[in-house]
């Protein structure tokens, strides 16, 4: 495994907030408030981890609507999160 692959590794299993975010976003599509929602976390943080996580292109913008925005996992983003997963 690459070194990058491990920074992006615990990058994501620092944060509960970003692996239940991509562990949502690997099932479908969804809006930043529906993921809120779903995981119970509170939307400013889903919001910030969502922006750090397509920072590091591991979820990537559907639409660039202000309101409605639809996000979802990228392939680096479900390798990432397959390691994560192996780790647990």
């Amino acid at each position: 495994m690459m070194e990058e692959d491990w920074q992006l590794i615990s990058f994501v299993s620092r944060s509960k907030y970003r692996t239940s975010i991509l562990k949502r976003l690997n099932d479908k599509p969804s809006t930043p408030s529906k993921i809120s929602e779903d995981l119970s976390i509170p939307r400013p943080s889903t919001s910030q981890e969502l922006k750090q996580l397509e920072e590091k292109d591991l979820v990537k913008k559907l639409t660039e609507a202000r309101k409605g925005r639809f996000y979802d996992i990228t392939d680096k983003g479900k390798k990432i999160l397959k390691k994560v997963k192996d780790l647990e």
